[in-house]
């Protein structure tokens, strides 16, 4: 299925009953196609969360385990392979995982919990300001990624959403060196996840805005019911859609503008601008925030 514009999926959830949360992975699943638009039988999908550091999951510091059940659920039963995992920027993933709940979740799936640990060089293309980028092989190898981040503010960033997300696909400490090298410039850092994001090329985006985080993000802020899921094919658009859904501007969150100068530069990269987005599913008046509180200017943050 194609769409004239890049379609954004939005589905009110109150919370993380079982029930609520599979609905509402369906019906936002249904909105873009179904999940076989995106997952063939016997394809190897990769769950990328967000898991940050060990913390349970009602501090709002991670992608909860319901939302991981629920897609997890959808896509084993799309008759493909799932794995899930993340590069934690504290801590080892095996007591994060567990500790976050999503160990729980995979025992009962019966999939595997997987450490991005082992990074391979991706090839740049025609307009990449970074000439070397080393990526976790194992989201490479991927037929499918799935991004599932957490809504949440970030006091270097401003917002961590879809783009942000895929930083945990930088391997262990060399997160470290790109936060020293480009995180010391907004802009830069902005477009180095734009080109990471780029290169992971995730197929579909689910962001867990049902109860995010607001204030000192991504993990001292806090936490707070935004009611809702979000998808999209376009992490971009997203991007912008939450972003504006959050009662934020375009240009409060600096990924959206990274993201025009690679296009200018030749990248091709998604939609950041709401107005070219087909948002569908329920009304965006109902789940737009409102005085959502933003983070603290100005703070280097090694985390996701």
């Amino acid at each position: 299925m194609t769409f004239t514009r890049p379609r954004v999926a939005l589905v009110k959830c109150p919370d993380y009953s079982r029930a609520n949360v599979e609905r509402a992975a369906g019906e936002l699943l249904g909105l873009l196609g179904g999940v076989e638009e995106f997952v063939r039988p016997g394809a190897d999908v990769f769950l990328k969360v967000n898991l940050l550091a060990g913390r349970p999951p009602e501090d709002a510091v991670t992608t909860h385990p319901e939302v991981v059940r629920a897609v997890g659920r959808a896509v084993l039963d799309a008759g493909a392979k799932v794995a899930v995992g993340d590069s934690p920027g504290i801590g080892s993933l095996r007591e994060v995982a567990a500790k976050a709940g999503i160990t729980a979740v995979a025992e009962e799936l019966g999939i595997p919990i997987e450490e991005l640990a082992d990074a391979a060089a991706v090839a740049r293309p025609q307009g990449a300001r970074f000439r070397k980028l080393l990526l976790a092989r194992r989201v490479l190898d991927a037929d499918l990624v799935i991004n599932l981040p957490k809504v949440k503010t970030h006091q270097h960033m401003f917002l961590t959403l879809a783009v942000k997300n895929l930083f945990g696909c930088v391997v262990g400490r060399e997160k470290i060196a790109w936060h020293l090298n480009a995180g010391r410039d907004t802009r830069l850092f902005a477009r180095a996840l734009v080109e990471i994001c780029h290169a992971v090329a995730p197929g579909l985006n689910i962001a867990d805005g049902i109860v995010g985080m607001e204030g000192s993000g991504p993990s001292h802020g806090t936490p707070r019911r935004f009611g809702f899921l979000a998808a999209s094919a376009d992490p971009f658009a997203l991007d912008a859609t939450l972003t504006w859904l959050l009662g934020f501007q375009k240009e409060d969150l600096a990924v959206l503008g990274a993201a025009d100068e690679a296009r200018a530069d030749g990248l091709d990269v998604g939609v950041t601008d709401v107005a070219s987005v087909e948002l569908v599913g329920c009304d965006p008046a109902e789940s737009r925030a409102h005085k959502v509180q933003p983070p603290p200017a100005g703070r280097l943050m090694f985390v996701s």
